[in-house]
Parts: C-alpha cells; structure tokens; sequence
C-alpha cells in the first residue's frame, strides 16, 4: 500500500512538471509566432458574410465574435503557431484545409504549402481570400491523397480528425503517413478527452464530429499507422507525432 501511494503521487508530480513545461512552451509558441504578426492581424479582422455561412457549415475563421469572447480564437491560432514553429523552411501538406487562414499561416514560413480539401467551394474562397506565393490547392478527399510516398515534412491536420468515423481515421492516418518524409511530423488538434463516456458526450453535441478520440486511443492508433515519439500535449487539444 505504501509502495502504491508513493508510486501515486510521483506520477502526480511528473504530470505537474509535463503539464507545467507544456504550458511555458505553448505560451512561447503564442508569442513568437501569433502576437504582433501581421498576418494573424488580417485573419481577425475578416469576417464570413452570413450569406455564406450554408455553403461554409461548421467552417469559420478565428475573427468569428464568438471565438473571440470565449476565447477560442486564441486555441485557434494557438494550433498553428505550434505547426509554424515546426515548418521553418519545410514542405508542408495542409489536410482538410477549409476556409485556408492556416494555410495562410504556414506560407509565411514554409518553403511550400500544399492544400487538400475536399470542398471546392471552400477553396475559391480560400484563394479569395488570402494572396498567397507558395501556397496551392487539391480538390480531393484525404482518404485518398493523390501525391507520393515521402513527399512532406510537415504534414497537418487541424481539428479534422473527428470528422470521420472510426474506420475512415485509420485510413486517415495511414495516409498521411504514407506521404510523410521519414523523420517528418505529423501535427494535429483536436479534442482527446480521458473517457470514451466524454468522448462520447462530446460528439454528440457537434453534428459535423462522426467520432471523437480519446488520449489513449489516438496515441494507439498512431502507433499503430507507424507514428513514434508520440507527444500529446497537456491541454488534450494537440499532438506531434514523427514518422
């Protein structure tokens, strides 16, 4: 019993120390890469028209008035400064893009950015709306990307995950494995609640969110595509994973 509490409260304190050096990361992350950027300071100012808004469903940007009262924006924005910090100089293959202000992100750092989305609608708009120099689109769904093995060092996926059912997230994730460089990294967001019961919970209350992953769950499901140094972050909101 002794050895049990001792054990107990070491995993306490190591979750305190990770937690802890998460935050002090992500806070870097925050300012280096999201405060006083020029860019970041277009995307907050744009607005969706409401006549779009059928056309975009759950797709919106980070200057939505809602995002911003509570605070979502930042978790937003956060999720792609830690994927700039990361894409210095690299070929970056953006999945499940949307409305592209990631992307637009990511072209300020990135030697390449290439976008897969399935939606054509959703990129007109994205090349409506940002002018970008090392950015392109392919209209295709992720389940079947149409680009070769070993193709990216960064590869994205941003709140995308829990748009697919089970089955279609292994595929998902074998894909992008698939066009991963070795040594790449796969960066992603979404929420991993520790309980499939919140799991659970969680998708039901989003009609667009098909299955929702726990930690544990996503972790094993990395692993078993091929992904190692699996990092999930304390927040349960975001992961790097390296092929």
């Amino acid at each position: 019993m002794k050895f049990r509490y001792i054990k107990m409260q070491i995993i306490k304190l190591l979750n305190k120390i990770i937690s802890y050096q998460d935050k002090y990361f992500l806070n870097f992350i925050f300012k280096k890469y999201i405060c006083n950027n020029d860019r970041v300071e277009r995307i907050l100012k744009l607005k969706i028209d409401n006549s779009l808004k059928e056309l975009i469903g759950e797709r919106d940007l980070p200057g939505n008035e809602k995002f911003q009262e509570n605070a979502w924006c930042q978790k937003m924005l956060l999720r792609y400064g830690l994927a700039m910090h990361y894409s210095k100089g690299k070929d970056v293959l953006e999945t499940c893009s949307g409305l592209g202000w990631g992307a637009y992100l990511l072209d300020d750092v990135a030697r390449s950015v290439t976008c897969i989305e399935i939606d054509s609608k959703s990129i007109e708009l994205s090349k409506l709306l940002w002018k970008t120099s090392k950015t392109k689109y392919i209209n295709n769904s992720v389940l079947k990307i149409p680009l070769r093995n070993n193709s990216f060092d960064i590869i994205t996926a941003m709140e995308s995950i829990e748009h697919f059912k089970l089955e279609d997230i292994k595929i998902y994730l074998s894909e992008m494995y698939r066009v991963l460089k070795p040594g790449g990294l796969l960066i992603g967001s979404s929420a991993f609640p520790n309980t499939r019961e919140e799991a659970n919970n969680l998708c039901s209350k989003n009609k667009y969110h098909l299955h929702i992953c726990t930690r544990k769950e996503i972790e094993e499901l990395l692993k078993s595509r091929g992904f190692k140094k699996i990092k999930i972050f304390q927040n349960r909101l975001f992961f790097v994973a390296k092929k």
